[in-house]
């Protein structure tokens, strides 16, 4: 019998020669692989141009968007005749069926900085654990009771919560650039210029009041010294007339 085929038996049955030990010995460690968390996160915004009024219903437009790290899925969409925090409940929703899709039951945490999404969540998640067909939105307009339907619906095959989160938050900036991205682009030109100038006037307001802070600073700090600068003066006036 060759010295291959011995050496392949031997390792079959677990036997090594004593390279081969030294080499398994020296062989450095596997590299831990990475695991996901366990929940998804789920990061949502929406963003609004005009206010709503039953009146202008298809003049206000508004946009959304969600961010899913875990998957690097970022999506956005443009609706109209929403209010704003129709949006950002749209958002949220939205976001959540994409995680569900790619998912599959792992949880899911929704971060949003709408406490009114934030209450739907957990309203309907409190429905469906006590297994309640209560339905106190009725005196919700027709699509954002939509909405809702679709959240229940997805409530009850998967869990899902929702957090409020800071908008200084990374993957939440992540979210809030996308959806002012993608409300441009559905902006006329008129519009756009409309919030450019609404930006510029914001701009000079704010400047205006940080104006105004640091003159009554100054107003402040010469009512609280005016002794000293009396006494200056004088000092002043003094050395003047000594000079003559």
């Amino acid at each position: 019998m060759s010295d291959g085929v011995l050496a392949e038996a031997f390792e079959r049955a677990g036997i090594y020669s004593q390279a081969q030990e030294d080499t398994l010995v020296a062989s450095p460690e596997p590299t831990p692989v990475a695991l996901p968390p366990r929940n998804v996160r789920v990061f949502c915004d929406a963003s609004c141009f005009g206010s709503y009024r039953p009146t202008n219903e298809q003049e206000v437009v508004g946009s959304y968007a969600f961010y899913i790290p875990e998957f690097e899925i970022k999506e956005g969409g443009i609706e109209r005749g929403l209010t704003n925090t129709s949006l950002e409940l749209l958002a949220a929703v939205n976001g959540a069926h994409a995680a569900t899709s790619r998912n599959g039951f792992r949880p899911i945490n929704v971060y949003t900085d709408s406490t009114h999404t934030q209450f739907w969540f957990n309203e309907l998640r409190m429905r469906v654990r006590r297994k309640t067909n209560r339905s106190g939105w009725r005196d919700q307009d027709e699509r954002t009771v939509e909405i809702l339907e679709r959240l229940r619906a997805l409530m009850y095959t998967h869990n899902i919560s929702a957090f409020l989160v800071k908008d200084d938050h990374a993957h939440h900036a992540v979210c809030h650039r996308l959806a002012k991205h993608t409300l441009r682009q559905a902006l006329t030109p008129e519009q756009r210029r409309s919030i450019v100038s609404a930006a510029r006037i914001s701009d000079v307001l704010k400047q205006r009041a940080t104006l105004l802070k640091k003159l009554a600073a100054i107003d402040e700090w010469l009512a609280e010294n005016q002794e000293l600068i009396d006494v200056a003066e004088q000092d002043r006036k003094a050395g003047d007339a000594s000079c003559l």
